[in-house]
């Protein structure tokens, strides 16, 4: 597992009222390597009384394939051929998210999961916050194939406008490695 982190630059107040994290086991724009697999533990608030909802991927409900609480993956695209799924190989806890860059039924190439729903534009919605955390924090594991990239970002809305977003590339790591996303607030 490796550990990362990112600055945002987030205002002081108003504080953000929502957060949405999205992590992917390839970069959002081309080119996408099928094949590639990110393993994802603990994600947790640094600075913050907040618990991140299923962060340690403990809790899964059971659909065409699974999914983990208070997470929305693209399983429903290709319910046969899941990109995001459950694993024993964890951190910490009983599971962890595994999550492999695959291809979709309209030609695309993704492994994607956030705390939000997937809109028009992108990840939308998340989860309540009504406190500024410090950071958000996890554990990973990364394979990439022919170059791909791996990104862990967060997004924090007020009233539906954006305040900030960050994001950070996770590097391969064949172990359990920290990382980070450091909210600013500046």
């Amino acid at each position: 597992f490796v550990r990362v982190s990112f600055a945002t630059n987030l205002p002081v107040a108003p504080a953000p009222d929502t957060l949405v994290a999205i992590i992917t086991s390839s970069l959002m724009d081309p080119p996408h390597y099928p094949g590639s697999t990110l393993t994802i533990d603990s994600i947790s608030f640094i600075g913050s009384p907040l618990s991140f909802p299923n962060g340690d991927f403990e809790n899964w409900a059971a659909v065409a394939s699974t999914e983990p609480d208070d997470w929305t993956t693209l399983n429903f695209v290709n319910p046969m051929f899941p990109s995001a799924a459950k694993t024993s190989d964890s951190y910490a806890g009983s599971y962890a998210l595994r999550l492999e860059t695959i291809g979709t039924s309209w030609g695309d190439t993704l492994g994607v999961i956030t705390n939000g729903e997937f809109g028009d534009d992108g990840p939308e919605s998340g989860m309540v916050v009504w406190a500024n955390p410090m950071k958000l924090t996890g554990y990973y594991k990364y394979t990439p194939v022919a170059g791909d990239t791996a990104l862990a970002g967060v997004y924090t809305y007020r009233d539906t406008v954006a305040v900030d977003s960050g994001a950070v590339k996770l590097p391969a790591a064949s172990a359990y490695t920290y990382f980070e996303m450091p909210l600013t607030y500046n």
